[in-house]
């Protein structure tokens, strides 16, 4: 069984900690802005193209058991239960079932200065996201994703195929990032880890129709098609996901395009080797104006967008040319 430790430490004048606060009110540790984890289920959309390929996503034959001890002192328990109970929802919501987050809690027992060898994470009222630090249901949840190895989220939009134009540090649909407060992890992180579900990711292929279900919203669905995916032809890192998403909230500045329900399609690509994602990238918002995705060279037609779902047809630029700087060519066979 995996484990993962959960510490409790006051701040005090002899605790150093090398770490990146946020502005928290240490009254909200009890995660009740994660309420809206298990709020019912939703009916899977079927679709009608029978010739749409998913992709392959284990089927473990049992849930892996993984515990998760909180540990901190008496007055504390209250709101460790909280953070645990939501930390178990969370999870087990994101794994699909996939994972069975056992929780434990108890006194304060372990100790010593926080180092980048010991592996705890302390639990610190009012702290920022920051290894080996939690302030709360929010941060906790970021650091719980990296003990399932993801990476940092970030936002990057690009100029042409080789050059960026912007770059940030917040991807505003994945908890992996400065604003760890999200309902979701990003497709890139739920393929990596075989999270989705059997017919929750499919490739994308010109000519194809899909209807995206929303990948980020408050309800339990593992059927509907979530995310397509697609591996650019001619290089061995440039992977693209899009996903359909709410943007409800305006998340970090971004608004949805016109005539979206509150929606888009938001564009994901990772870095590092197929079988492991490294980081990972908000790379714009897709709306009903159809235009080429300049790392890929597709075009999304969006058509009969609801607050649910959108239909999704593919095509490809024909005057698209792949363009290669500094990224591996696939090799030939």
């Amino acid at each position: 069984m995996r484990r993962i430790h959960c510490v409790h430490a006051l701040l005090s004048a002899t605790l150093l900690l090398t770490v990146s606060c946020s502005s928290k009110d240490p009254s909200d540790l009890s995660g009740a802005a994660s309420d809206e984890l298990m709020r019912g289920k939703r009916k899977a959309v079927v679709q009608t193209d029978a010739r749409i390929r998913y992709v392959p996503m284990p089927e473990p034959a049992a849930p892996l058991d993984v515990l998760l001890t909180v540990e901190g002192e008496t007055w504390a328990q209250p709101i460790l239960r909280d953070i645990g109970g939501d930390m178990r929802r969370f999870i087990e919501k994101m794994s699909r079932g996939k994972v069975n987050l056992n929780v434990a809690t108890g006194e304060f027992q372990s100790g010593g200065p926080v180092t980048p060898t010991n592996k705890i994470l302390r639990f610190i009222p009012g702290a920022g996201s920051h290894v080996p630090i939690i302030g709360n249901s929010a941060t906790a949840r970021h650091e719980l994703g990296h003990e399932f190895s993801f990476n940092h989220s970030h936002t990057r939009l690009w100029d042409t195929q080789t050059t960026i134009k912007q770059e940030s540090n917040r991807d505003p649909f994945d908890p992996m990032n400065n604003s760890p407060l999200k309902p979701s992890f990003n497709a890139p992180h739920l393929h990596y880890v075989g999270w989705f579900g059997s017919t929750e990711e499919a490739y994308a292929e010109p000519g194809r129709e899909y209807i995206l279900s929303v990948l980020n919203d408050d309800r339990s669905d593992s059927e509907s098609l979530k995310s397509i995916y697609y591996e650019v032809p001619g290089t061995q890192v440039r992977r693209l996901w899009f996903s359909y998403v709410t943007l409800r909230d305006r998340e970090n500045g971004w608004q949805a395009p016109d005539g979206m329900p509150e929606t888009a399609v938001v564009v994901h690509e990772a870095s590092g080797a197929r079988v492991q994602a490294g980081q990972t990238y908000m790379e714009g918002l897709v709306g009903l104006e159809p235009k080429t995705n300049v790392r890929s060279g597709l075009i999304l037609h969006l058509s009969e967008a609801t607050p649910d779902t959108v239909k999704v047809r593919i095509t490809m630029d024909p005057r698209w040319r792949l363009e290669l700087d500094n990224e591996p060519e696939e090799p030939n066979e």
